[in-house]
């Protein structure tokens, strides 16, 4: 009997071959997909940017998008002050309902839709006080690793065991880690359908 392993594996390009983030080779190609679609249904140019594209030469992201989670009123971008003691601590967005147990993936720019009128949605502030925005920066900038900041506030999801272990791994760690830890469980997943 074949390994079911190697038939997923084969259905699955990105992992019989070494792709740098099988997670960002996903998001292309459903970005792929979706782009092709919004552009024939709403016929406009649709360019689409990913959270890991780069400008080189100086590797600046592409696009901001935490700031554009913000202005589109999707989640609440905290920052600490302009001090030069906070030159090196990074924000981040906090969602009204998953907190900080969502991944913001990239953005898409409809070329030739232009609605002047468009009424802003606002960011929902679910941490109005100060002091603790400064403490929720302050466990992001220190301890993002345990995720801890993600549960500031209460949410209505997370992450699953295995899916807050992927991304907590070192990139180059997480290809290794589908074939052993996820492939095993979806293959009893595919199994138990059929």
């Amino acid at each position: 009997m074949a390994d079911e392993s190697d038939d997923l594996s084969q259905n699955h390009s990105c992992l019989s071959m070494n792709c740098r983030d099988p997670v960002d080779q996903c998001m292309r190609h459903l970005f792929d997909l979706l782009a092709k679609e919004t552009a024939s249904t709403l016929c406009t140019e649709v360019e689409k940017i990913h959270d890991f594209e780069l400008l080189m030469p100086y590797r600046r992201p592409r696009v901001l998008l935490q700031t554009a989670a913000h202005i589109s009123g999707a989640a609440y971008y905290y920052r600490l002050p302009k001090l030069e003691k906070n030159v090196h601590k990074l924000g981040l967005c906090i969602h009204p309902e998953y907190g900080g147990w969502f991944g913001i993936r990239g953005v898409f720019i409809l070329k030739q839709i232009f609605i002047p009128d468009l009424i802003r949605k606002q960011p929902v502030n679910v941490i109005p006080d100060i002091q603790q925005q400064e403490a929720l920066l302050k466990l992001f900038n220190e301890r993002w690793r345990d995720g801890s900041y993600r549960d500031f506030i209460p949410v209505k999801s997370r992450y699953s065991e295995l899916q807050f272990k992927y991304f907590t791994l070192e990139p180059r760690k997480r290809l290794e880690f589908i074939r052993q830890e996820i492939f095993p469980k979806l293959n009893e997943l595919i199994s138990s359908t059929d």
